[in-house]
């Protein structure tokens, strides 16, 4: 027995040096599985599965009730039925206007193309456009393929505002693009000229800050745009001034109101006075629908939100973070990522390794997976975004390394002490030895073991 306890204690746990090349080959182990990670995620193969967490996060947090700041106009098919025509004609628009301005709101934003006649009622849709200094109305700054649309003529430029929506590579709305740069011409989106006339009438003016003229301070927000790396992004295109989307509901999160139910109604003046209406379409048939992070949970029959309604959520996104009603959406620093998947990838090899419980790898994996999880979505409900799935991945990856790593060297270690056990044992007899190995170092001797048996003496 003495023999047979001196071949399993120096096969491993009496040799220090195999103990520390063993360490060494661990951390080496840990460092290439979190390189691998990293590798991808900074090459951006992960994040799809990043944009994933993102929207699952948004879904998950309490939906805010409608801003009571904003109304919109919209164009049903009901409207178009009741019309008989689409686009509807300048004279229906210039009714409505005219009535709306009887109502007293305080901006207009018109989310229609008018940049060709559409008779009858042209001229005095143009006359109303240019006279009133409270209605923004849109053009298209277009892309790459296709040219931008003009926005109405004789228009002034500080009421016009680029209606273009930003999509991510799975046409997905969750950025809002607030400023457009040329060579020499700055374009503001329509979401900014209708926040801006608002805040402008309370007095609260933008400044850019002397240091840094990205960082913009408006009220109680400081600005700064987003880069290609923010969040969970890495091969997002960033020019321009972006600024994360931060969602009030899934729903419109605004009061709707229909143009024939606004032009035929009794609607209340308090429904519009001192409000920024948008007008647009929600018709379906008008294509102007866009997925959301909500898409994905949604029914079949409202996949997609309006634009007029994207744009109504990105006002009110910037009107509460000027007004510090909601904070914009903050970001950690490339090496701050850095450190947080790899101090996950490492918890997951020290985890795996000092365990020698399989209950415990079993529960604790699932259950740490469980924290990562929480953590983040707290971190998301306090207008934080960090990577979720990079990290989470790192920390299976690296567990299952050391894991793999383990069993490999255990296997080397079995076969190597049942060569040496076999030579004076039976096979039988060495394998109870290699299972009992913890308490035959512990005691220097096997545990008994109560059994019922029929023994016949000869």
């Amino acid at each position: 027995m003495t023999t047979t306890v001196n071949i399993l204690a120096n096969s491993k746990f009496n040799n220090k040096w195999f103990d520390l090349s063993e360490i060494v080959a661990v951390i080496i182990a840990t460092m290439i599985a979190l390189s691998l990670v990293l590798g991808i995620y900074y090459l951006g193969w992960l994040q799809p599965l990043e944009l994933a967490a993102y929207d699952q996060m948004v879904r998950l947090r309490p939906a805010l009730m409608a801003d009571p700041r904003l109304v919109v106009i919209g164009i049903t098919e009901e409207d178009i039925r009741a019309f008989n025509r689409w686009p509807l004609s300048d004279e229906v628009i210039a009714q409505l206007l005219e009535k709306l301005l009887k109502y007293q709101p305080k901006v207009i934003g018109l989310d229609l193309y008018r940049d060709i006649r559409y008779e009858p009622g042209h001229e005095k849709l143009q006359k109303q456009l240019q006279a009133a200094d409270n209605i923004i109305t849109i053009n298209s700054l277009g892309y790459s393929e296709t040219k931008g649309i003009p926005a109405p003529p004789n228009v002034p430029p500080a009421r016009v505002g680029f209606n273009d929506l930003l999509l991510d590579p799975d046409n997905v709305v969750r950025r809002n693009l607030m400023f457009a740069n040329t060579s020499n011409i700055t374009f503001y989106s329509f979401s900014l000229r209708l926040a801006m006339y608002y805040l402008l009438n309370q007095g609260i003016n933008p400044d850019n800050s002397p240091v840094n003229p990205n960082l913009i301070f408006w009220g109680k927000a400081e600005f700064l745009p987003l880069s290609h790396h923010s969040g969970g992004y890495q091969t997002i295109d960033d020019q321009g001034y972006q600024i994360l989307l931060n969602y009030r509901s899934a729903h419109d999160g605004e009061k709707l109101i229909s143009i024939t139910q606004f032009l035929y109604g009794n609607i209340p003046q308090s429904w519009i006075q001192n409000k920024i209406v948008l007008i647009g379409t929600v018709a379906p048939s008008a294509k102007d629908f866009f997925f959301t992070p909500y898409s994905a949970a949604a029914q079949k029959k409202s996949l997609k939100m309006p634009g007029v309604l994207v744009h109504a959520q990105m006002v009110s996104q910037i009107l509460d973070a000027v007004l510090g009603e909601r904070r914009l959406f903050i970001f950690g620093s490339q090496w701050g990522e850095f450190l947080w998947i790899c101090s996950w990838g490492l918890i997951g090899a020290t985890l795996a390794w000092s365990s020698r419980n399989v209950w415990f790898m079993i529960l604790g994996n699932p259950f740490l997976v469980s924290v990562l999880c929480g953590l983040s979505f707290f971190l998301f409900l306090q207008n934080r975004w960090f990577p979720t799935a990079t990290p989470g991945l790192a920390f299976l990856f690296t567990s299952g390394t050391v894991i793999g790593y383990r069993a490999f060297q255990a296997q080397r270690q079995q076969q190597i002490v049942m060569r040496l056990l076999g030579q004076n044992t039976s096979p039988e007899v060495a394998n109870a030895l290699w299972n009992s190995r913890d308490l035959l170092l512990a005691d220097g001797k096997l545990p008994g073991e109560k059994l019922i048996a029929t023994i016949l003496f000869s």
